[in-house]
């Protein structure tokens, strides 16, 4: 009869721990039920219903997954992205042009080089006073007698300034132009390719960040390479001004490479792609979110069903 009493209550027992047991499996498989229909059925009114996704479904679902699941960072960052609309398309990204750099390599060549005109002393070195007499010659060219000064214009005179102002010193100073001329078009350039860069914002948030710290560096990049073309304008300028000045030549390696546009590429690369495949990518981040809802609770689901398992059968056998 004690053993009798004994099984009896073994049996009570063990129902009663089976009894709260499988309401514990119950409550799991709900609580998952009313995440996935409150966090998914706003992105897909029809799919996340509690018909489709019933406790049978999700009980099996949860019995069946195995292996890793994607961590609650992940669920967080995929509710966010679904969130947001679809990105839009942007230009892709190529690289500025660098072209003056095969021009600037006779750039020491051209500052060095002095005309090899019969010189005015008085004229020398004195930029000023030579600009004003080489503008005042074609002022001068069918007169005998000087705007300014009413004195007479000798021959001799025309002479001297022809072999001052001589075609070396013309073509040294035509040679500068054309090149101040490139360095320009390049800065130019240089700036508007910075300026046409896709705005930040108007690529998918996951991607700004990245992009907004290549920018940055490219912004810094195109500094420099300005810089040294500003520095190359000033000396060609000179140059222009006074073909038989020798000014020295600035640092201008830096203009060797141009700015690096890898990473604002892959960027906007991938912002286009997701643009493309927004249906697909949503259907991605819908599923990392169910994925993550059901992974997390697999082992706690399989554990609690095998405990009511073997409570279930503790019964049996003392009943």
């Amino acid at each position: 009869i004690e053993e009798i009493d004994g099984l009896l209550v073994a049996a009570k027992s063990a129902a009663d721990q089976q009894r709260a047991a499988t309401d514990k499996v119950e409550k799991l498989v709900r609580k998952v039920q009313e995440r996935i229909v409150s966090e998914l059925k706003e992105f897909d009114y029809n799919y996340f219903t509690k018909n489709r996704f019933s406790v049978a479904k999700v009980q099996d679902d949860l019995r069946k997954y195995k292996g890793e699941y994607p961590d609650s960072n992940s669920h967080a960052e995929a509710l966010k992205r679904l969130g947001e609309g679809a990105p839009s398309t942007v230009p892709e990204v190529v690289p500025p042009s660098n072209s003056v750099v095969r021009e600037l390599t006779g750039l020491a060549e051209l500052l060095a080089e002095t005309p090899t005109r019969v010189a005015i002393k008085t004229l020398e070195g004195k930029t000023a006073a030579q600009s004003w007499v080489e503008q005042g010659r074609h002022l001068h060219e069918e007169l005998d007698h000087c705007l300014f000064c009413a004195g007479e214009i000798s021959g001799d005179r025309r002479d001297q300034l022809a072999r001052h102002f001589d075609e070396s010193w013309l073509q040294i100073r035509s040679n500068a132009r054309q090149l101040v001329a490139a360095v320009t078009d390049d800065k130019q350039a240089l700036l508007a390719w910075l300026a046409a860069l896709p705005a930040t914002t108007s690529l998918a948030s996951e991607l700004q960040l990245v992009y907004e710290e290549a920018v940055e560096r490219a912004q810094v990049e195109v500094g420099d390479h300005v810089a040294a073309l500003t520095a190359i304008e000033m000396v060609l300028n000179e140059k222009i001004a006074d073909p038989s000045a020798t000014p020295d030549p600035p640092e201008w390696s830096v203009l060797s490479t141009t700015p690096t546009t890898t990473v604002l590429a892959q960027a906007v690369t991938k912002n286009n792609d997701q643009a493309r495949r927004h249906a697909e990518v949503t259907e991605e981040r819908k599923q990392t979110v169910l994925d993550h809802l059901v992974g997390s609770q697999s082992e706690a689901f399989r554990d609690l069903e095998e405990q009511a398992k073997g409570l279930a059968t503790k019964s049996r056998t003392a009943n």
